[in-house]
């Protein structure tokens, strides 16, 4: 029989190594329980996922984005409060999938998938932020006056900073480090 290679304890795995192999995705509430075939995506990019369900508290979102309450604008921040709290999102944590090892860094490859600009339009052809965005909405205020908001359809993180942020937003850094040590 084969020696066994010990595995690093889960706090010792460093947040780059990390996010070489695990990062998160969250459908935002338009594209939660779509028709979407994402894991289909996913897959024929190289990857896999496993689901999580939240209602959005205002601890996660404020956690979630936490430059919302510093450099939104105030009619923004109230929009994407609006929008996302107490609505049900699903996040994947994702991975290589063992059958596709092609993946390269997994936090790269999910910003790729996805897009990473604001505006729809903006993001390169294929992207589910282009492609499956939710909509773009005149967001009025009484107070604030009126704004342009982009729903955006999908969250990622698109730095290994971000990624630990959104993982413990969620509770899920310990499940994040287990399927990194596992891949």
């Amino acid at each position: 029989m084969g020696e066994s290679i010990p595995q690093k304890p889960e706090e010792e795995i460093s947040p780059e190594e990390l996010s070489q192999k695990v990062s998160l995705l969250m459908t935002k509430p338009e594209n939660t329980d779509t028709a979407l075939p994402l894991l289909l995506m996913l897959k024929n990019k190289g990857l896999k996922a496993k689901s999580f369900r939240f209602i959005l508290d205002e601890k996660t979102l404020n956690k979630l984005y936490p430059e919302m309450n510093e450099k939104y604008p105030e009619i923004i921040r109230e929009a994407t409060i609006d929008y996302m709290l107490g609505k049900e999102v699903e996040v994947f944590l994702i991975t290589k999938d063992e059958e596709n090892d092609t993946a390269g860094n997994v936090l790269k490859k999910l910003v790729d998938l996805v897009g990473e600009k604001t505006i729809p339009e903006d993001n390169p052809h294929g992207t589910l932020r282009r492609h499956h965005s939710g909509g773009t909405k005149l967001y009025v205020s009484k107070s604030l006056g009126k704004a342009k908001f982009y729903e955006n359809g999908f969250h990622r993180p698109l730095s290994t900073d971000e990624l630990i942020g959104n993982l413990d937003a969620f509770g899920l850094l310990d499940e994040a480090r287990k399927l990194a040590l596992e891949s």
